[in-house]
């Protein structure tokens, strides 16, 4: 599947108002991606940089846009109780939006035969971040999932007493 503008553009608008759409969407394109330049016989290095350059423009239009680095800055500001964690997270995510733009901007002309240190570097962060995020997310859904058990289990118990 090739990423074009207008597929780019349709996501980004999912972005904006339904998440979950966006999300499965998201999932789709870098599963993807991922599908298509994990067998090297299928690379081609003009392909290549032409879909990563989409896939993190739509990053850039999504993750790192504008609006979404100021809603996270009036988050953070409305937060009167933020931690050291809290503002490291905020740095953190500071980061990954910059990085973001690094690879946008020099796909075309890094040497992708031999990458500079640094722009493997940023590649890292990048993808170190999403699976930092879809770790914590897996985390908070076993956590949600056990505390749904624990009040069903309450419920039951409680139900019992009551049938006493």
């Amino acid at each position: 599947m090739e990423i074009t503008d207008e597929y780019c553009n349709e996501i980004v608008e999912m972005f904006k108002n339904d998440h979950e759409d966006f999300t499965n969407r998201m999932e789709f394109v870098l599963n993807n991606f991922k599908n298509k330049y994990q067998n090297k016989e299928n690379y081609n290095e003009e392909s290549f940089r032409k879909d990563t350059k989409q896939l993190y423009k739509l990053l850039l239009h999504t993750f790192a846009s504008e609006e979404t680095k100021k809603e996270i800055e009036k988050e953070f500001t409305n937060n009167k109780t933020s931690s050291n964690e809290d503002l490291n997270d905020k740095l953190t995510y500071m980061q990954f939006t910059c990085d973001i733009k690094y690879v946008y901007e020099n796909i075309d002309t890094v040497n992708l035969q031999d990458p500079d240190s640094n722009f493997k570097e940023i590649c890292n962060n990048v993808m170190g971040y999403f699976k930092k995020s879809s770790d914590d997310l897996q985390e908070l859904s076993n956590s949600m999932k056990d505390l749904t058990n624990k009040l069903k289990d309450l419920t039951d118990l409680l139900q019992l007493k009551n049938e006493e």
